[in-house]
C-alpha cells in the first residue's frame, strides 16, 4: 500500500541526507494531518519523473503553489516525511538501524513507504536542485509534487 501518516501537522520535503535548517530543503512545513497516498511516476526509460503525495480527503488538487526552498538533492533521492520522524543530527549509512540507511534501502529499490511516515525515492538523473510544488487548504499543504525530469523525456 502506497499511504503513510503525517500525525505531527508538519512535513519536510527534503534530501534525506541532510540535516534540519539545510538551505535547500523544507523542513517543519505545515500540513494536513491524516492519511496520505503517495506515486511516482516514470519516464518511458524507467526513470522517476516525479514524487507525488497528497492528502486522502483532497485528492490529486491543482499544485498552485511553489515551495520556499527547491529540493536540493546529494545523495540521488528525495523525500516527503511527517516532520514527527525526521531526525536531527549527522546521518550514518553503516548503521543498519539508522532512518538514513533504512530510507537509502528504499530507494535501492526505486521508491518506497518509509515507517508508515513518509515517502521517499530516487530522483531521475540524480543529484541537482528540483521545484516542489504543493497545494494548500485552510494554509495547510494537501499535496506536493517534487518533479526530478521534466517534459516528455
Amino acid at each position: 500500500m502506497n499511504k503513510f501518516n503525517v500525525i505531527s501537522g508538519k512535513i519536510c520535503v527534503t534530501d534525506p541526507c541532510y540535516k534540519r535548517g539545510t538551505w535547500c530543503a523544507n523542513f517543519d512545513v505545515p500540513a494536513k494531518n491524516g492519511v496520505w497516498v503517495a506515486k511516482v511516476t516514470k519516464n518511458k526509460e524507467g526513470r522517476i519523473k516525479a514524487l507525488y503525495a497528497h492528502h486522502e480527503h483532497f485528492g490529486e488538487s491543482k499544485l498552485n503553489e511553489v515551495l520556499p526552498n527547491e529540493v536540493g538533492v546529494d545523495s540521488g533521492q528525495a523525500g516527503i516525511f511527517d516532520s514527527s520522524i525526521y531526525p536531527d543530527g549527522e546521518r550514518d549509512y553503516r548503521d543498519e538501524n539508522s532512518f538514513y540507511k533504512k530510507v537509502c534501502n528504499l530507494t535501492d529499490k526505486s521508491w518506497g513507504i518509509y515507517n508508515n511516515a513518509g515517502v521517499v525515492s530516487r530522483t531521475g538523473y540524480g543529484d541537482g536542485g528540483y521545484e516542489a510544488k504543493c497545494a494548500k487548504h485552510n494554509n495547510e499543504i494537501v499535496s506536493v509534487k517534487i518533479t526530478f525530469i521534466r517534459g516528455n523525456n
